[in-house]
Protein backbone atom coordinates (compact mmCIF):
# COMPACT_ATOMS: atom_id res chain seq x y z
CA UNK A 1 0.00 0.00 0.00
CA UNK A 2 1.63 3.23 -1.16
CA UNK A 3 -0.42 5.61 0.96
CA UNK A 4 -1.09 4.88 4.62
CA UNK A 5 -4.88 5.27 4.51
CA UNK A 6 -5.28 2.55 7.15
CA UNK A 7 -4.15 5.15 9.71
CA UNK A 8 -6.34 7.93 8.35
CA UNK A 9 -8.31 10.35 10.47
CA UNK A 10 -11.85 11.48 9.50
CA UNK A 11 -12.66 11.44 5.78
CA UNK A 12 -15.90 13.43 5.58
CA UNK A 13 -15.33 16.63 3.59
CA UNK A 14 -18.09 19.24 3.49
CA UNK A 15 -20.24 18.68 0.36
CA UNK A 16 -20.77 22.40 -0.29
CA UNK A 17 -21.13 25.77 1.46
CA UNK A 18 -24.26 26.78 3.39
CA UNK A 19 -26.69 29.33 1.93
CA UNK A 20 -25.97 32.99 2.69
CA UNK A 21 -28.28 34.45 5.33
CA UNK A 22 -30.06 37.78 4.92
CA UNK A 23 -28.32 40.45 6.98
CA UNK A 24 -25.01 38.56 7.05
CA UNK A 25 -21.48 39.05 5.75
CA UNK A 26 -19.37 36.35 4.13
CA UNK A 27 -15.59 36.49 3.79
CA UNK A 28 -14.02 33.96 1.44
CA UNK A 29 -10.28 33.61 0.88
CA UNK A 30 -8.04 31.27 -1.10
CA UNK A 31 -4.31 30.87 -1.59
CA UNK A 32 -3.10 28.68 -4.45
CA UNK A 33 0.53 27.53 -4.46
CA UNK A 34 1.58 26.25 -7.88
CA UNK A 35 5.06 24.91 -8.62
CA UNK A 36 7.00 26.46 -11.49
CA UNK A 37 9.08 23.83 -13.29
CA UNK A 38 10.15 21.04 -10.95
CA UNK A 39 8.36 20.28 -7.68
CA UNK A 40 11.26 21.49 -5.53
CA UNK A 41 11.84 24.86 -7.17
CA UNK A 42 10.00 28.17 -7.27
CA UNK A 43 6.25 28.39 -6.73
CA UNK A 44 3.64 30.95 -7.68
CA UNK A 45 1.33 32.42 -5.04
CA UNK A 46 -2.19 33.39 -6.10
CA UNK A 47 -4.07 34.86 -3.12
CA UNK A 48 -7.67 36.03 -3.50
CA UNK A 49 -10.49 37.05 -1.24
CA UNK A 50 -13.79 38.86 -1.00
CA UNK A 51 -16.11 40.29 1.65
CA UNK A 52 -19.75 40.06 0.57
CA UNK A 53 -22.76 41.44 2.41
CA UNK A 54 -26.24 40.03 1.88
CA UNK A 55 -29.05 42.57 2.40
CA UNK A 56 -32.54 41.44 3.28
CA UNK A 57 -33.61 42.61 -0.17
CA UNK A 58 -31.77 43.15 -3.43
CA UNK A 59 -28.42 42.00 -4.74
CA UNK A 60 -25.43 41.17 -2.52
CA UNK A 61 -22.81 43.90 -2.12
CA UNK A 62 -19.06 43.43 -2.47
CA UNK A 63 -17.59 45.24 0.55
CA UNK A 64 -13.97 44.28 -0.19
CA UNK A 65 -12.06 42.47 -2.89
CA UNK A 66 -8.39 41.46 -2.92
CA UNK A 67 -6.05 39.66 -5.30
CA UNK A 68 -2.31 39.30 -4.69
CA UNK A 69 0.20 37.52 -6.90
CA UNK A 70 3.77 36.58 -6.05
CA UNK A 71 6.49 33.96 -6.21
CA UNK A 72 8.73 32.18 -3.72
CA UNK A 73 11.96 30.44 -4.63
CA UNK A 74 12.94 26.90 -3.70
CA UNK A 75 14.10 28.12 -0.28
CA UNK A 76 10.70 29.76 0.40
CA UNK A 77 12.06 33.29 0.02
CA UNK A 78 9.57 35.76 -1.42
CA UNK A 79 10.90 36.98 -4.78
CA UNK A 80 7.90 39.00 -6.00
CA UNK A 81 4.57 40.25 -4.66
CA UNK A 82 2.08 42.67 -6.15
CA UNK A 83 -1.58 43.51 -6.15
CA UNK A 84 -3.61 42.43 -9.16
CA UNK A 85 -5.93 45.33 -10.09
CA UNK A 86 -9.65 44.69 -9.95
CA UNK A 87 -11.28 43.94 -13.27
CA UNK A 88 -14.00 46.21 -14.68
CA UNK A 89 -17.20 45.70 -12.74
CA UNK A 90 -15.44 44.45 -9.63
CA UNK A 91 -15.29 46.38 -6.36
CA UNK A 92 -12.00 47.79 -5.09
CA UNK A 93 -10.40 46.20 -2.01
CA UNK A 94 -11.08 49.16 0.30
CA UNK A 95 -13.98 48.68 2.66
CA UNK A 96 -16.32 51.31 4.03
CA UNK A 97 -15.41 50.26 7.56
CA UNK A 98 -12.07 52.11 7.18
CA UNK A 99 -11.47 55.87 7.22
CA UNK A 100 -10.29 57.67 4.03
CA UNK A 101 -6.74 57.81 5.39
CA UNK A 102 -6.81 54.07 6.12
CA UNK A 103 -8.26 53.34 2.71
CA UNK A 104 -5.40 55.25 1.08
CA UNK A 105 -2.89 53.30 3.18
CA UNK A 106 -4.42 50.03 2.02
CA UNK A 107 -4.38 51.03 -1.64
CA UNK A 108 -0.80 52.33 -1.67
CA UNK A 109 0.73 49.73 0.66
CA UNK A 110 4.26 48.95 -0.44
CA UNK A 111 4.16 45.21 -0.87
CA UNK A 112 7.66 45.37 -2.30
CA UNK A 113 8.90 45.81 1.28
CA UNK A 114 8.37 42.06 1.74
CA UNK A 115 10.57 41.00 -1.18
CA UNK A 116 13.49 38.94 0.08
CA UNK A 117 11.65 37.83 3.24
CA UNK A 118 11.57 34.14 4.12
CA UNK A 119 8.01 32.80 4.10
CA UNK A 120 8.65 30.61 7.10
CA UNK A 121 9.06 31.15 10.83
CA UNK A 122 9.07 34.85 11.68
CA UNK A 123 7.39 35.94 8.43
CA UNK A 124 4.31 37.34 10.16
CA UNK A 125 6.41 39.51 12.45
CA UNK A 126 8.52 40.63 9.50
CA UNK A 127 5.38 41.54 7.53
CA UNK A 128 3.95 43.53 10.43
CA UNK A 129 7.21 45.42 10.85
CA UNK A 130 7.73 46.07 7.14
CA UNK A 131 4.18 47.14 6.34
CA UNK A 132 3.31 48.86 9.63
CA UNK A 133 -0.08 50.51 9.98
CA UNK A 134 -0.90 49.81 6.34
CA UNK A 135 -1.47 46.13 7.17
CA UNK A 136 -4.70 46.58 9.08
CA UNK A 137 -5.56 43.70 11.46
CA UNK A 138 -8.82 42.11 10.46
CA UNK A 139 -8.61 43.31 6.87
CA UNK A 140 -8.88 40.92 3.95
CA UNK A 141 -5.32 41.66 2.90
CA UNK A 142 -4.03 40.96 6.40
CA UNK A 143 -5.71 37.54 6.38
CA UNK A 144 -4.13 36.62 3.05
CA UNK A 145 -0.60 37.74 3.92
CA UNK A 146 -0.85 36.19 7.38
CA UNK A 147 -1.72 32.90 5.69
CA UNK A 148 1.26 32.77 3.33
CA UNK A 149 3.32 30.77 5.82
CA UNK A 150 0.79 27.99 6.29
CA UNK A 151 -0.11 27.74 2.61
CA UNK A 152 3.51 27.54 1.45
CA UNK A 153 4.34 24.97 4.12
CA UNK A 154 1.39 22.75 3.22
CA UNK A 155 2.36 22.93 -0.47
CA UNK A 156 5.10 20.43 0.40
CA UNK A 157 2.42 17.75 0.10
CA UNK A 158 2.80 17.94 -3.70
CA UNK A 159 6.38 16.62 -3.97
CA UNK A 160 5.74 14.25 -1.08
CA UNK A 161 2.82 12.75 -3.01
CA UNK A 162 4.96 12.23 -6.12
CA UNK A 163 7.84 10.73 -4.13
CA UNK A 164 5.44 8.21 -2.62
CA UNK A 165 4.34 7.11 -6.08
CA UNK A 166 7.91 6.95 -7.36
CA UNK A 167 9.39 5.28 -4.30
CA UNK A 168 11.74 8.04 -3.21
CA UNK A 169 13.12 11.50 -3.74
CA UNK A 170 14.87 14.45 -2.07
CA UNK A 171 12.38 14.83 0.80
CA UNK A 172 12.67 11.19 1.82
CA UNK A 173 16.46 11.35 1.54
CA UNK A 174 16.63 14.51 3.65
CA UNK A 175 14.36 13.00 6.29
CA UNK A 176 16.70 10.03 6.67
CA UNK A 177 19.81 12.25 6.69
CA UNK A 178 18.40 14.47 9.45
CA UNK A 179 16.20 12.06 11.36
CA UNK A 180 17.67 13.08 14.72
CA UNK A 181 16.75 16.69 14.00
CA UNK A 182 13.26 15.63 12.91
CA UNK A 183 12.64 13.80 16.18
CA UNK A 184 14.03 16.70 18.20
CA UNK A 185 11.98 19.38 16.45
CA UNK A 186 8.75 17.56 15.64
CA UNK A 187 8.11 15.17 18.54
CA UNK A 188 5.00 16.27 20.47
CA UNK A 189 4.59 19.36 18.27
CA UNK A 190 0.89 18.57 17.88
CA UNK A 191 -1.52 15.64 18.10
CA UNK A 192 -0.41 14.16 14.77
CA UNK A 193 3.27 14.47 15.67
CA UNK A 194 2.91 13.01 19.18
CA UNK A 195 5.91 10.83 19.95
CA UNK A 196 3.70 7.74 20.19
CA UNK A 197 1.40 8.62 17.26
CA UNK A 198 1.29 7.10 13.77
CA UNK A 199 3.92 9.15 11.97
CA UNK A 200 6.83 8.75 14.35
CA UNK A 201 5.85 5.19 15.36
CA UNK A 202 5.79 4.14 11.71
CA UNK A 203 9.12 5.83 11.11
CA UNK A 204 10.70 3.90 13.97
CA UNK A 205 9.29 0.66 12.55
CA UNK A 206 9.97 1.17 8.84
CA UNK A 207 12.51 3.97 8.50
CA UNK A 208 10.22 6.30 6.55
CA UNK A 209 7.31 8.59 7.32
CA UNK A 210 3.89 7.36 6.21
CA UNK A 211 2.09 9.50 3.62
CA UNK A 212 -1.62 10.22 3.80
CA UNK A 213 -4.10 10.35 0.93
CA UNK A 214 -7.26 12.32 1.55
CA UNK A 215 -10.71 11.90 0.00
CA UNK A 216 -11.79 13.68 -3.18
CA UNK A 217 -12.65 17.28 -2.35
CA UNK A 218 -16.21 18.31 -3.31
CA UNK A 219 -16.58 21.79 -4.75
CA UNK A 220 -17.65 24.34 -2.16
CA UNK A 221 -19.27 26.68 -4.67
CA UNK A 222 -23.06 26.37 -4.67
CA UNK A 223 -24.68 25.63 -8.01
CA UNK A 224 -27.74 27.67 -6.96
CA UNK A 225 -25.74 30.75 -5.88
CA UNK A 226 -23.15 32.35 -8.17
CA UNK A 227 -22.20 34.66 -5.27
CA UNK A 228 -21.35 31.84 -2.87
CA UNK A 229 -17.59 32.24 -3.48
CA UNK A 230 -15.26 34.71 -5.13
CA UNK A 231 -13.90 33.91 -8.58
CA UNK A 232 -11.21 31.22 -8.50
CA UNK A 233 -8.72 30.00 -11.06
CA UNK A 234 -8.58 26.32 -11.98
CA UNK A 235 -6.31 24.33 -9.68
CA UNK A 236 -3.34 23.10 -11.69
CA UNK A 237 -1.84 19.60 -11.28
CA UNK A 238 0.46 19.42 -8.21
CA UNK A 239 -0.96 22.70 -6.86
CA UNK A 240 -2.20 23.17 -3.30
CA UNK A 241 -5.10 25.39 -2.28
CA UNK A 242 -5.96 26.82 1.13
CA UNK A 243 -9.61 27.90 1.40
CA UNK A 244 -11.39 29.86 4.10
CA UNK A 245 -15.00 30.91 4.57
CA UNK A 246 -16.23 33.09 7.43
CA UNK A 247 -19.97 33.79 7.77
CA UNK A 248 -21.18 36.24 10.41
CA UNK A 249 -24.57 37.61 11.29
CA UNK A 250 -27.11 38.89 11.41
CA UNK A 251 -26.92 40.44 14.88
CA UNK A 252 -30.02 39.78 16.98
CA UNK A 253 -31.80 42.01 19.48
CA UNK A 254 -29.59 40.69 22.29
CA UNK A 255 -26.44 41.83 20.48
CA UNK A 256 -25.36 38.31 19.55
CA UNK A 257 -24.36 37.03 16.11
CA UNK A 258 -23.81 33.48 14.94
CA UNK A 259 -20.63 32.68 13.05
CA UNK A 260 -19.87 29.72 10.80
CA UNK A 261 -16.29 29.22 9.58
CA UNK A 262 -14.75 26.62 7.31
CA UNK A 263 -11.13 25.77 6.51
CA UNK A 264 -9.75 23.37 3.92
CA UNK A 265 -6.31 22.54 2.51
CA UNK A 266 -6.48 20.55 -0.71
CA UNK A 267 -4.03 19.14 -3.24
CA UNK A 268 -4.39 18.35 -6.95
CA UNK A 269 -2.44 15.28 -8.00
CA UNK A 270 -0.68 14.81 -11.33
CA UNK A 271 -3.99 14.01 -13.01
CA UNK A 272 -5.65 17.10 -11.57
CA UNK A 273 -7.80 15.22 -9.03
CA UNK A 274 -8.31 17.49 -6.02
CA UNK A 275 -8.21 15.83 -2.62
CA UNK A 276 -8.80 17.29 0.83
CA UNK A 277 -5.74 17.26 3.09
CA UNK A 278 -6.97 19.08 6.21
CA UNK A 279 -10.50 20.31 6.82
CA UNK A 280 -12.26 21.82 9.84
CA UNK A 281 -15.38 23.84 10.50
CA UNK A 282 -16.69 25.68 13.54
CA UNK A 283 -19.93 27.34 14.53
CA UNK A 284 -20.38 29.66 17.47
CA UNK A 285 -21.72 32.87 18.91
CA UNK A 286 -20.06 36.27 19.05
CA UNK A 287 -21.05 38.95 21.56
CA UNK A 288 -20.80 41.84 19.13
CA UNK A 289 -20.35 44.75 21.56
CA UNK A 290 -17.41 43.14 23.37
CA UNK A 291 -16.06 41.05 20.50
CA UNK A 292 -15.99 38.01 22.78
CA UNK A 293 -16.61 34.45 21.61
CA UNK A 294 -19.19 33.03 24.01
CA UNK A 295 -19.65 29.64 22.38
CA UNK A 296 -17.94 27.49 19.75
CA UNK A 297 -18.33 23.95 18.44
CA UNK A 298 -15.69 22.52 16.13
CA UNK A 299 -15.90 19.63 13.67
CA UNK A 300 -12.98 17.77 12.11
CA UNK A 301 -13.95 16.77 8.55
CA UNK A 302 -10.69 15.52 7.04
CA UNK A 303 -7.39 14.88 8.82
CA UNK A 304 -4.44 12.71 7.78
CA UNK A 305 -3.96 10.64 10.94
CA UNK A 306 -6.17 8.92 13.47
CA UNK A 307 -4.64 10.87 16.36
CA UNK A 308 -5.33 14.31 14.86
CA UNK A 309 -8.98 14.65 16.00
CA UNK A 310 -7.86 14.62 19.63
CA UNK A 311 -7.11 18.32 19.17
CA UNK A 312 -10.73 19.35 18.51
CA UNK A 313 -11.43 19.96 22.20
CA UNK A 314 -8.69 22.61 22.37
CA UNK A 315 -10.94 24.96 20.36
CA UNK A 316 -13.04 25.58 23.48
CA UNK A 317 -10.11 27.55 24.90
CA UNK A 318 -11.08 30.52 22.70
CA UNK A 319 -14.37 30.94 24.60
CA UNK A 320 -14.35 34.10 26.70
CA UNK A 321 -11.54 35.69 24.71
CA UNK A 322 -11.92 38.95 22.75
CA UNK A 323 -11.34 38.01 19.13
CA UNK A 324 -8.77 40.80 18.74
CA UNK A 325 -6.51 38.83 21.11
CA UNK A 326 -6.91 35.43 19.45
CA UNK A 327 -3.92 35.46 17.12
CA UNK A 328 -1.49 36.23 19.94
CA UNK A 329 -3.24 33.81 22.32
CA UNK A 330 -3.08 30.94 19.84
CA UNK A 331 0.55 31.64 18.99
CA UNK A 332 1.55 31.69 22.66
CA UNK A 333 -0.59 28.96 24.21
CA UNK A 334 -1.99 26.55 21.62
CA UNK A 335 0.92 24.14 21.56
CA UNK A 336 1.66 20.48 22.16
CA UNK A 337 -0.17 17.21 21.63
CA UNK A 338 -3.58 18.61 22.67
CA UNK A 339 -3.56 20.90 19.64
CA UNK A 340 -3.38 20.75 15.84
CA UNK A 341 -1.50 23.34 13.80
CA UNK A 342 -4.23 23.32 11.13
CA UNK A 343 -7.01 23.71 13.69
CA UNK A 344 -5.01 26.63 15.08
CA UNK A 345 -4.87 28.08 11.58
CA UNK A 346 -8.66 27.96 11.35
CA UNK A 347 -9.15 29.46 14.81
CA UNK A 348 -6.80 32.35 13.97
CA UNK A 349 -9.34 33.58 11.41
CA UNK A 350 -11.87 34.21 14.19
CA UNK A 351 -9.82 37.33 14.93
CA UNK A 352 -11.40 38.88 11.83
CA UNK A 353 -14.91 38.67 13.27
CA UNK A 354 -14.58 42.08 14.95
CA UNK A 355 -13.98 43.87 11.64
CA UNK A 356 -16.72 41.91 9.91
CA UNK A 357 -19.11 42.77 12.75
CA UNK A 358 -18.24 46.44 12.28
CA UNK A 359 -19.21 46.21 8.62
CA UNK A 360 -22.56 44.74 9.67
CA UNK A 361 -23.05 47.44 12.29
CA UNK A 362 -22.37 50.29 9.88
CA UNK A 363 -24.48 48.92 7.01
CA UNK A 364 -28.05 50.07 7.46
CA UNK A 365 -29.41 47.60 4.90
CA UNK A 366 -28.04 44.72 6.98
CA UNK A 367 -29.71 45.63 10.27
CA UNK A 368 -32.17 42.78 10.26
CA UNK A 369 -33.01 41.02 13.48
CA UNK A 370 -31.67 37.56 13.86
CA UNK A 371 -33.15 34.92 16.16
CA UNK A 372 -33.32 36.16 19.75
CA UNK A 373 -32.78 32.78 21.38
CA UNK A 374 -29.17 32.05 20.43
Amino acid sequence: MLFATQFSGPRDPAPTSPPRAAGSIRRTATIDITRVGDLYGPARIDARGRDLTTPAHGQPIVAALEHLAGEVDGDRVLRSLSRVPAQPGQSDSTSSVHSPDQQQAITSMGLEALIGTSVAGGFRSSAAEALGDSLLPGSLRHLLIDDFVGAVLVSGVAPQHVETLEGGGPIMEMTKAFEDMMFAQMSDLCAGWASDATMLSEYRSHGSLPVALGPTAPTLERSDDPWSWHELADLAPHAVRRRRRIDLGPTNSAGLAEFDVHFRDSHADGEGIERAVHEYSAVGILEVATGIVIDVTTTAHVLPWQECPRAVHSASNVIGTPVAELRSLIRAEFRGVSTCTHLNDMLRSLADLAVLAEVLETSADLRTSGPANL
